[in-house]
């Protein structure tokens, strides 16, 4: 076990956000190892890995039943975005779904090994399963972080750039396609792994009615065997619409996604942050030992009982995602209890976890809304969550309040830091379709 903390402080200390980790094992129970992974999260949320649930057709397979890592499922490589039969499956035995999503991961060429370590043998081989799907899935969300650090994808009134288009283009492209031409960009940072999260749930695709869910159908947001549905990153930036309007004029990309991450740092990179924290112990002792009070980030950074709201417009008559993820420490510790709100200018209120049978979220009155009422709202074990409305609910809705309640979070020995043994939180939030940049706000809208 202690071999897994090197191997995240090792990647970590050198600037690496995403793992990669077709592991798999032959136990469904949280192990020693799953909670190396959630410990190294929680302490250290600039990470995020994803790793393979296993090919048994059954219960997700350790470590990939850890909270703070992405269970990758295996899809057909066809148009059909069929799910692989073989793949393990959730719920996980703290009813979770389990699997986050589905990636590409049958008959996929890679190299073939032969055990000899300088052999160069350059060789092939085809193979099928979640540990294909794996490195596929963070592949996606190595392009994903790109996009964030590069300021593609950014939040409201942020500073930007114009960058040109003949500096991000690759050297072997005709430099005379759109010479005039930038695309206006933010300063960019380095994600967390919840903000990751956040994000790929949104850059996922639901399987057809008759695929989803192995075949037992239902609308449910995210479910026990496709998890979010299959990673597809046309869902956050359509790059056919965009080359085409680059060919007009200037753009700024993914206008309608904005995100919001507590963890992001505003002078420091997060392996400098890592390098103070380090000591004479084993990785996570010397995290635990140094606890970060979220100094240097924008935070919020939520206790029991606290709240954070921001205000957005949105595109009148388009559906509406919204998307929250969260560090968590591991086993036994409990999840935080964190709700994720959007309330709606008519006075009505979606929260995560309540849908109808379409798929979205019911929406509620908010003067009849009891949010300490776990009866009504119980707690979830999720990490990643989302809120999703239909076209229909938002037709006279110009602006959406989005917010985020800390309903309980675990108390520890080190008040005021966001560790395992703190007593606070950060959370990271993804919204599509959104008008980012807008601020003409109504004065006299009812959450003035």
């Amino acid at each position: 076990v202690y071999e897994t903390e090197l191997l995240l402080y090792e990647a970590s200390s050198n600037g690496a956000v995403i793992h990669s980790d077709s592991w798999g094992d032959n136990s469904a129970e949280y192990t020693a190892r799953s909670a190396d992974f959630d410990a190294w999260g929680r302490e250290f949320p600039w990470s995020l890995a994803f790793v393979a649930p296993g090919n048994n057709g059954g219960e997700v397979l350790e470590p990939a039943n850890a909270r703070n890592v992405a269970a990758i499922g295996a899809s057909i490589k066809n148009d059909q975005s069929q799910r692989w039969a073989s793949n393990a499956h959730g719920p996980l035995q703290v009813e979770t779904t389990g699997i986050f999503a589905l990636a590409t991961g049958t008959s996929i060429v890679s190299a073939k090994a032969d055990g000899i370590d300088d052999s160069y043998n350059d060789d092939l081989r085809s193979s099928s399963g979640t540990s294909m799907a794996t490195p596929m899935a963070a592949s996606t969300a190595a392009i994903i972080q790109q996009m964030v650090e590069q300021g593609w994808i950014r939040g409201s009134q942020e500073n930007t750039h114009d960058i040109s288009i003949d500096q991000l283009r690759p050297q072997w492209v005709d430099s005379s396609l759109n010479p005039q031409s930038n695309l206006i960009l933010g300063d960019g940072f380095t994600p967390s792994g919840p903000m990751l999260r956040a994000l790929m749930a949104i850059a996922s695709t639901p399987l057809s009615l008759d695929e989803r869910n192995a075949g037992n159908g239902g609308e449910d947001l995210r479910n026990p065997y496709d998890g979010f549905g299959r990673l597809n990153l046309s869902q956050l930036v359509d790059f056919e619409d965009l080359e085409n309007m680059i060919s007009i004029g200037n753009v700024s990309p993914t206008s309608d996604v904005w995100i919001h991450d507590s963890y992001r740092l505003e002078q420091l990179q997060p392996m400098q942050l890592l390098s103070q924290r380090n000591g004479n112990l084993t990785p996570l002792e010397n995290l635990a030992n140094n606890p970060w009070d979220g100094d240097d980030a924008v935070g919020p950074f939520l206790s029991s009982g606290e709240l954070w709201t921001t205000r957005l417009s949105i595109d009148p008559g388009q559906p509406l995602d919204v998307t929250m993820a969260f560090p968590s420490s591991p086993e036994p510790y409990l999840v935080d209890d964190m709700l994720l709100v959007v309330r709606l200018s008519n006075g009505q209120v979606a929260i995560s976890g309540k849908t109808n049978s379409n798929g979205a979220n019911t929406l509620f009155y908010e003067s009849a809304v009891n949010y300490s009422n776990n009866n009504s709202f119980p707690s979830s074990n999720e990490t990643t969550v989302k809120v999703h409305l239909d076209a229909v609910d938002l037709s006279e809705i110009e602006c959406v309040e989005i917010e985020v309640r800390a309903r309980y979070i675990s108390p520890g020995n080190s008040p005021g830091t966001v560790g395992i043994d703190g007593d606070r939180n950060g959370f990271s939030i993804a919204a599509k379709v959104v008008q980012r940049d807008y601020d003409g706000w109504m004065d006299d809208w009812l959450l003035d």
